[in-house]
């Protein structure tokens, strides 16, 4: 068990080491972009 809890840790930090690397605004830019969907308008 807590060989596990390490684990587990040791991925929170990883996440949170990852997360710490992306700039401000990129997460926002993409989920924006997501919104419009990957089909092309025709207007």
């Amino acid at each position: 068990l807590i060989g596990d809890i390490e684990r587990i840790d040791n991925v929170k930090s990883s996440i949170k080491a990852v997360r710490n690397t992306i700039p401000d605004g990129a997460l926002e830019a993409e989920q924006k972009a997501l919104s419009y969907g990957s089909t092309q308008s025709l207007v």
